[in-house]
């Protein structure tokens, strides 16, 4: 091998040619150790989707606010649900063709600008699982009399904070300031796989929907609507549409907020030193999980 060599048999200034290339690329020399201010492209504000990505390492939140995120088959369906449910939002186009390519998939694109572009089959899961909701007896109860997805900005913990984005996303799905048995509350519409109760809270929990609960509420306390509790409605994507309504508990909540606090406090510091730290700074020990076993 030649002793110049770098990784692979190439020579060592082609792999530091090839990896300058890779730092220079858009998205990545662009963020390291620029001080910006990291908020969704759409309104300058930091959202909680885009908040969240806290949970796993800085450098995420930059790719979530800078990346537009693939509309998945879930997502989509979610969408028109909301929008069914609703009666509100980007509402939706039925595409008649065999497959989303070509022109006619690109001719049907630039005729709905803004909707959501569905199939058959999503089409019916989003009707099936709207009608689910609003024949369920809870969650008719929880949406009588509620204002629906209002979009809301706020400022709080020294960030300018949002919820929806008009003309794209509905911010707070349903308000009840008035409900004749329940404290105000905010409810939230969520299609999933599984509506078990207790595989539904496991799912709420792996989403962080309780800290979502909590970055609500304390937007509408910032623009001073009165509301204390938080509710999830979720629907089963897939037939049998089976509906259940979690109250998320103030543990939960308070939890939340204590995500929340620490996401935004690391998200000003990364913005101040213009650094977006990926999961680790240096070597780290690989781990095994704590039931792998050994047989001789």
């Amino acid at each position: 091998m030649d002793t110049h060599a770098g990784m692979g048999g190439v020579a060592d200034h082609t792999w530091r040619d090839d990896m300058s290339s890779r730092i220079d690329a858009p998205g990545v020399k662009d963020v390291i150790g620029v001080k910006q201010a990291m908020r969704h492209p759409a309104d300058g504000r930091l959202h909680f989707s885009e908040l969240k990505a806290h949970a796993e390492c800085p450098r995420m939140v930059v790719h979530a606010c800078s990346e537009a995120r693939d509309l998945t088959r879930a997502m989509l369906v979610g969408g028109i649900t909301d929008s069914l449910v609703f009666a509100s939002g980007r509402g939706h186009a039925l595409y008649p063709g065999p497959r989303r390519a070509g022109k006619e998939w690109d001719e049907f694109k630039v005729a709905n600008p803004g909707k959501y572009l569905c199939i058959q089959s999503e089409l019916d899961e989003a009707v099936g699982a709207a009608q689910a909701v609003l024949a369920h007896p809870v969650a008719r109860d929880l949406l009588d009399g509620a204002e629906f997805q209002r979009v809301a900005r706020w400022e709080a913990y020294g960030l300018p904070c949002a919820s929806g984005i008009a003309g794209e996303r509905g911010g707070f799905d349903a308000i009840h300031l008035s409900h004749k048995r329940r404290r105000p509350f905010i409810a939230d519409l969520k299609t999933t796989v599984d509506t078990e109760p207790r595989a539904f809270s496991r799912h709420a929990e792996s989403m962080l929907w309780h800290a979502q609960g909590r970055w609500f509420l304390d937007g509408a306390h910032a623009l001073d609507i009165d509301v204390h509790d938080f509710y999830l409605i979720g629907v089963r994507s897939k037939p049998p549409h089976i509906v259940t309504v979690l109250q998320v508990p103030a543990r939960a909540l308070d939890i939340g907020g204590m995500m929340i606090t620490k996401w935004t406090e690391r998200h000003k510091a990364c913005e101040a030193a213009g650094e977006w730290p990926e999961y680790v700074q240096d070597v780290t020990e690989m781990t095994l999980r704590d039931d792998v076993l050994f047989d001789e």
